[in-house]
């Protein structure tokens, strides 16, 4: 959400600007690496939301699931780097506790396959998207759009794995695709891909339609480029 989580002013200035919106909407907050601070923990970042208790009914506000229809919303936590084992036990509480849910969908900062190649999520986390099969994983952390569909640790036809979808380009900054072996499509490995006409980074976002049978994401620029597409269905 901010750059540097030590500055009350920036958080300020974000949810400033979120106010409008959030009053209308649920806001679901998955931390990442940059709301961590000096003491690498994530204080001033809880202290800022009220989040969903766990599946255990404790309260900690970096690993939660909740349900919506057909669909369990799942955030754990994986800032980048390492993070503490515990959290693997906690989000395999959460996913066992929306097993029955037709769609599961996990947020976490830092993609098991991204450009990164995270190795805690990779080794502890990837392993549990599978045994639940999770429908997709939405992250951060890598400036560059990145989608994959992976099974097993191999690339799996979409729909037939887990999708992997790095969400892109956030603030001004931008990184580069390393291509490595389980990146199906990659977006924002060149200059007319990252900036706008006048030299602006244009960052990217993405939309999800929810449907009982269809899960539908649209990958689009700030100025309304799309990037990508991918629908999946059951």
């Amino acid at each position: 959400m901010v750059d540097n989580a030590g500055s009350a002013r920036e958080f300020q200035y974000i949810l400033t600007h979120l106010s409008p919106f959030a009053a209308e909407e649920i806001w679901l907050p998955t931390p990442g690496n940059h709301d961590q601070d000096d003491l690498k923990d994530l204080d001033f970042f809880l202290s800022r939301y009220n989040l969903p208790d766990r599946a255990d009914g404790a309260k900690d506000g970096l690993c939660f699931h909740l349900t919506m229809g057909d669909y369990a919303l799942i955030s754990a936590l994986g800032s980048g780097g390492g993070v503490d084992l515990s959290y693997k036990e906690r989000l395999e509480r959460e996913l066992t506790a929306a097993r029955d849910k037709k769609w599961k969908i996990v947020f976490i900062h830092a993609s098991p396959y991204g450009k990164s190649g995270e190795r805690f999520t990779k080794a502890h986390y990837a392993e549990l998207f599978d045994k639940y099969e999770v429908d997709a994983v939405f992250s951060g952390h890598d400036h560059i759009y990145i989608r994959s569909s992976v099974r097993n640790g191999q690339r799996a036809e979409i729909g037939k794995g887990t999708l992997y979808c790095v969400m892109g380009t956030c603030g001004v900054s931008f990184d580069r695709a390393a291509y490595l072996p389980w990146h199906d499509y990659v977006y924002g490995d060149f200059d007319d891909e990252v900036k706008d006409s006048e030299g602006n980074t244009d960052q990217t976002y993405g939309v999800a339609w929810c449907e009982s049978d269809k899960l539908t994401i649209k990958v689009f620029t700030r100025t309304g480029k799309v990037v990508d597409e991918i629908v999946l269905t059951k």
